[in-house]
């Protein structure tokens, strides 16, 4: 379990450095996987999620 963690930070982390390198925000990409990690119902409820 925390060697899947440990990979999925590093895929993460990779993921962030490349959009970075393209130009997008990685704080805005980090609230889009925030968001999408969010269970459905939550999202509606809670109100629109924060982007900071």
């Amino acid at each position: 379990m925390r060697e899947a963690k440990k990979q999925f930070s590093k895929d993460e982390a990779a993921l962030n450095a490349e959009a970075k390198a393209e130009g997008y925000s990685p704080k805005a990409i980090n609230a889009c996987i925030r968001i999408r990690a969010m269970k459905p119902m939550s999202t509606w409820t809670e109100g629109p999620p924060a982007l900071a």
